[in-house]
């Protein structure tokens, strides 16, 4: 794999990991705090 291939791979997990912490705040200011708890989980697992 090419430099700029893992170069655009990291900005794309980037991207993910920006829009699942977004998530995960709304969740929380809309009080459910399970589903704001296990969309991070998820975004923790998506990277191991």
């Amino acid at each position: 794999m090419s430099h700029e291939n893992y170069t655009s791979e990291i900005q794309a997990n980037l991207e993910r990991a920006d829009k699942a912490i977004k998530a995960a705040e709304k969740l929380l200011s809309d009080g459910y705090f399970d589903f704001a708890a296990s969309q991070l989980m998820r975004l923790v697992v998506s990277f191991m």
